[in-house]
């Protein structure tokens, strides 16, 4: 059992398994707004694609830096994101700094995420 300073880190398969489940419901949400707007024509689809897109950038910061510290999927597995420090809650800009470097690891050909499963 981890103590106050002991730190017990997420390994990169249940990470995964965590930002499986999270695009999964991202997945169902989006249905839901496509299907929402559809019956909107042209404008829905323009609506649907503005709240999709705010919703996909901001739903790991948004997540990550509340109280719960950890997205929908992260939650469920027991993970937690926090500061190195004392374990306290991140800032907004630093989760959606953590975001952005996401896109950075997966902009060629997933090599960071490669790099992170095998070392």
């Amino acid at each position: 059992m981890a103590t106050a300073r002991e730190v017990a880190y997420g390994g990169f398969w249940i990470r995964a398994l965590a930002i499986f489940t999270d695009s999964a419901i991202l997945l169902v949400a989006a249905l839901i707004v496509m299907a929402g707007t559809s019956f909107l024509g042209e404008t829905g689809a323009t609506i649907g694609a503005v709240v999709l897109f705010l919703g996909y950038l901001l739903y790991f910061p948004v997540m990550q830096s509340s109280e719960r510290q950890a997205t929908v999927g992260k939650a469920l597995l027991g993970l937690k994101v926090a500061h190195a420090g004392a374990g306290e809650r991140i800032a907004f800009l630093r989760a959606f700094g953590r975001e952005l470097g996401k896109i950075v690891s997966g902009a060629v050909f997933c090599i960071g995420y490669i790099i992170a499963a095998f070392t």
